[in-house]
């Protein structure tokens, strides 16, 4: 091996690092959201000339609501290709009407610059907020960045999918991230205030769009002052028959009821989906139901264990995020919806970026985590034809391998986001009355 080499990369590298950290003080243009904005850009251009830009989750959402402006059904119909049926609930369809007068062409690149920005605000957001949650409150510029760009590449295939076929899974993450945000801030009594308002009203859109999410309304309940529970639940009513206003109440329950069948069509028997417990364990019907009922259970279980046990103040996060980035392997989804674990993924390049985490242990663990990882990133970041060919990455995504590769991240980050802090207490969250007489 030439350790010439080697050492030359490294400075490369660290002059890199060194020069970003000067520009982080003196730029703001030279904020991590400016440079993924950037290359995101770049990518959708690119992907535009290749020919690879058809976007065709967003072509359903465009016919179908310029159907639902017409006064058509939107469901029971495939738009573009034959799996491209609407699912969702007919509010879900009010965002795009107006990009259905700008036409096809300018629609999708105004849907494009939404996502662009999205994630450029959201990703480094996301960053701090596990950061923050992990004892990295004012963490170096040079760390920070190297999290940022490493969340960038483990998640670059599903990001970029979700830039190509333009589908919504990485903005509901970001509108559960603002949602987390307004309801933390909310405080603890089961007063109604302008957070918990607004944390409802999120949360009701969000359902409409997902109902996947509804995973959360028990953890709600157990977790939060009932006052969520009900706000949420109350948005999604009038969400759901808000669209009466301009359809008539018997076109909007007719469209409702089409919803509901739609659900019923697609949601498939779960041992038939490749990334769910029942068919990586190869169980099949009622066994595959009882086991994913099971892992529900023990989640459920988890979290009132939890409620009455556990005193760390972040641990509600934690359970919330281990529910949502799990709906992929629980209920029959598209493997886009994976991005739901890039939480999970920072929590992982967190802890092996700070060297403070592993004082005490081995430096094998730090090595050994490292390397489980790098076996998650095969699945998880490398399914795609253009580095293994269609059979190969077709098994890497479909056969059960980005399944398992999605519950080793959230469970392997559950432990390092509470085992660790719990085994090193200089990572716990400082008490706020601490030295206050």
């Amino acid at each position: 091996m030439n350790f010439d080499i080697v050492r030359r990369s490294y400075n490369v590298a660290y002059a890199v690092v060194s020069l970003y950290e000067a520009m982080m003080e003196t730029n703001r243009y030279a904020q991590p959201g400016w440079w993924l904005l950037f290359i995101g850009g770049v990518y959708v251009s690119w992907q535009w000339h290749l020919g690879r830009s058809g976007m065709a989750d967003f072509r359903v959402y465009f016919d179908a609501a310029s159907l639902a402006l017409k006064g058509t059904s939107p469901y029971g119909q495939a738009f573009g290709v034959s799996s491209g049926f609407y699912k969702y609930a007919p509010v879900a369809l009010a965002p795009f009407l107006p990009l259905v007068a700008l036409g096809w062409f300018w629609a999708r690149w105004v849907y494009w610059g939404i996502l662009l920005v999205g994630l450029a605000w959201g990703l480094p957001r996301l960053v701090d907020g596990i950061g923050r949650r992990l004892g990295h409150s004012s963490p170096s510029p040079g760390l920070r960045m190297w999290v940022i760009v490493g969340l960038a590449i483990i998640g670059s295939h599903h990001l970029g999918r979700e830039l190509l076929l333009g589908n919504i899974n990485a903005l509901l993450l970001l509108a559960l991230g603002v949602w987390w945000f307004w309801v933390e801030r909310s405080g603890s009594a089961d007063s109604v205030g302008g957070r918990s308002v607004a944390g409802g009203v999120l949360m009701g859109l969000v359902w409409a769009f997902k109902p996947h999410f509804l995973v959360l309304l028990p953890w709600m309940m157990v977790r939060k002052p009932p006052i969520h529970a009900v706000l949420s639940l109350f948005a999604f009513g009038v969400a759901l028959l808000l669209p009466a206003v301009g359809l008539g109440w018997s076109t909007n329950l007719a469209w409702l009821q089409d919803w509901w069948e739609t659900i019923q069509m697609h949601n498939t028997d779960t041992s038939h989906s490749a990334n769910t417990l029942s068919a990586m364990s190869g169980l099949a019907s009622p066994w595959g139901m009882l086991l994913t009922a099971a892992s529900l259970g023990a989640w459920g279980g988890w979290v009132l264990w939890g409620k009455f046990r556990s005193v760390n103040p972040d641990r509600p996060f934690w359970e919330a995020a281990a529910g949502v980035a799990l709906l992929p392997n629980w209920v029959h989804t598209d493997t886009e919806h994976f991005l739901w674990s890039l939480p999970w993924v920072a929590v992982w390049l967190w802890r092996l970026a700070d060297a403070r985490a592993w004082e005490g242990t081995s430096s094998r663990w730090r090595w050994v985590v490292g390397a489980v990882l790098v076996l998650c990133c095969i699945p998880y970041t490398t399914g795609t034809p253009d580095l293994w060919g269609r059979e190969v990455a077709a098994w890497l995504e479909r056969g059960g391998a980005l399944g398992w590769a999605n519950v080793v991240l959230v469970l392997g980050g559950l432990w390092l986001a509470l085992g660790l802090p719990e085994r090193r207490p200089s990572f716990a969250r400082p008490d706020p009355n601490e030295g206050v007489t």
